[in-house]
């Protein structure tokens, strides 16, 4: 009895083996349209004071955009992300749900470039 075990675990293995050492497809990852590349960001006009801050930045048309408020341990508060169409874009951003307090307005591009300009919201 105990060399049938044997034999049946033996044999057991083998075809688990021998299945599991099949060829798989590759599959390839969807590409990812990240836009053209950004060639110039910057910022043009300082936010306003109400609940909702509009800015205007200088951008590549074409090019996709994240622009976000962080407060000063990097959590990010908000994000919203910018498809540019024109080559100075305007954004608005509702900040009524973020606290009083000073934070960072981060504008970044898919290259990981990034500008920051203080922001705070009274």
């Amino acid at each position: 009895m105990k060399n049938t075990t044997k034999a049946l675990i033996i044999i057991v293995s083998f075809i688990l083996t021998i299945g599991s050492c099949r060829k798989s497809d590759y599959v390839p990852a969807p590409k990812m349209d990240l836009g053209k590349v950004s060639t110039s960001m910057s910022f043009t006009s300082k936010p306003t004071t109400e609940n909702n801050y509009t800015f205007s930045v200088n951008v590549t048309p074409g090019s996709k955009y994240s622009a976000q408020i962080t407060d000063f341990k990097g959590d990010v508060l908000f994000s919203q992300g910018l498809n540019a169409d024109e080559p100075t874009e305007t954004i608005k951003l509702d900040v009524e749900k973020i606290s009083k307090g000073q934070y960072d307005l981060i504008f970044i591009d898919t290259k990981g470039d990034e500008i920051k300009q203080p922001l705070i919201i009274k």
